[in-house]
């Protein structure tokens, strides 16, 4: 039985550093081929080893705060999973996490997994979470709780985290200042509490510096690791808590630790395994964007090299007594904006749309064959951020209009541009190239 108040009535005790090696003591419980019943619908079979196929990643608009589908928007949000289902995708990975800031990001989930099956696609939940002190157990594990029973009745796989190796500040673009031991606000009006992206992990630990050609690795220094440690543990604890509770409601559902990104991974990996993180998990996602040696000769953002990023994976999982499936929960490359510069050694953006079109198959095609990726294989994203009749009136007539999304739709505004009569669809060069895919 799993409690929702474990401190209360003998749960797993609280992660630490030291005892999380003994202390967890659940074991993994492999996902059944049968077809269990929730709520209305009999749920499909997830089962981790024998999922494959592709997917895309969704959102509409600035942020997750904007990931809504009520009688506003609830028409386009249909008409994108149409145009998503004829990409002949068999996944759509989307985001929630508990109420915060008088923001409740489950209300519409229903709408979005319902529309994700009626275009004969199934959802991929990722549950996001960016620290997890004791303090805000009992909370979240009733609401956990209450989603699977409610908005979440009808999804089968659920990922635990966001590129939780990654600094919350620091995914977002801000600077951490070794002098002061501040972290600089990504942008003014920043507000870790509504993007929970990322983990409260102190990456001055491993962030070596950009005058360290390896910096991408995120190798553990020497030194005092105990702050770097309990951040770990905290998430493998949330994990923990997240894996037994979702078991304990749908036994045969897919749990997927991460997605954790290729930058800076090797520390993080290093300490999952010690705390047997492995247990909690049915597979682990991986975002393999390019990274590598800025002591390389050019080009950067190459698909090799987002394909030879799964090695660090790999290597690292080598070490633990349990192999989990890969699942690969995010990749993609961006077109620069009105002439940015590109290739600069990150943001994954390349020349044009054309060659952003083309990367994504080629490292598909490289992650399925070469480096032997049988899980899903999921592309950010599949539009980008809404265009307004604005935007859409301002796009650099060269494609270059600077976004990670296949297609895009117009939306109205309040200027004095208007959008095309009827539904304005722009389809990128990537969209046809990446439907042809297996």
């Amino acid at each position: 039985m799993v409690c929702l108040i474990a401190a209360a009535c003998g749960g797993p005790p609280t992660l630490t550093s030291s005892s999380a090696s003994s202390s967890l003591s659940a074991t993994s419980s492999s996902t059944s081929s049968s077809i269990s019943s929730q709520g209305n619908r009999a749920l499909p079979d997830t089962d981790a080893t024998a999922a494959t196929g592709k997917g895309v990643n969704y959102r509409t608009g600035y942020g997750i705060q904007s990931l809504i589908a009520n009688e506003q928007n609830l028409g386009q949000v249909a008409l994108d999973f149409q145009q998503i289902g004829s990409l002949e995708a068999q996944w759509v990975r989307v985001e929630t996490y508990m109420p915060q800031n008088g923001v409740d990001a489950t209300i519409d989930l229903p709408n979005f997994i319902d529309a994700i099956e009626a275009a004969g696609m199934q959802p991929v939940l990722d549950i996001l979470q960016w620290h997890y002190p004791a303090s805000i157990r009992p909370s979240y594990q009733r609401w956990l709780k209450g989603l699977l029973n409610g908005a979440a009745h009808n999804v089968a796989v659920f990922e635990l985290g966001n590129e939780p190796n990654l600094n919350t500040y620091g995914d977002f673009g801000g600077t951490y200042d070794a002098q002061t031991g501040q972290y600089t606000q990504p942008y003014p009006g920043f507000d870790v509490e509504d993007q929970p992206y990322g983990w409260d992990i102190p990456e001055y630990l491993v962030d070596t510096g950009s005058t360290d050609p390896n910096e991408y690795l995120g190798a553990c220094p020497s030194g005092d690791m105990s702050a770097y440690q309990a951040a770990v543990a905290e998430y493998v604890q949330f994990l923990s808590d997240s894996y037994q509770i979702i078991k304990e409601v749908k036994p045969n559902a897919t749990v997927v630790m991460g997605g954790i990104s290729s930058w800076q991974a090797t520390c993080f990996l290093q300490m999952l395994g010690s705390l047997k993180a492995y247990l909690y998990a049915d597979a682990i996602g991986w975002h393999p964007y390019p990274v590598g040696s800025m002591d390389d000769p050019p080009p950067y953002q190459t698909p090799q090299r987002g394909a030879d990023s799964i090695a660090i994976l790999t290597q690292a999982m080598s070490t633990w007594p349990r192999q989990l499936p890969i699942w690969i929960t995010e990749y993609g490359f961006q077109s620069p904006n009105n002439g940015a510069t590109y290739d600069n050694g990150d943001g994954a953006a390349v020349e044009n749309e054309a060659i952003k079109g083309q990367y994504l198959v080629d490292q598909y095609q490289l992650m399925r064959s070469q480096m032997q990726i049988s899980g899903p294989i999921m592309m950010w994203t599949a539009t980008d951020e809404a265009l307004t009749a604005t935007d859409w009136a301002n796009q650099d007539s060269s494609g270059n209009e600077g976004g990670w999304g296949l297609f895009e739709y117009c939306y109205p505004d309040q200027s004095s541009n208007s959008c095309p009569s009827g539904p304005a669809l722009k389809l990128n060069p990537a969209f046809e190239l990446f439907k042809a895919l297996d």
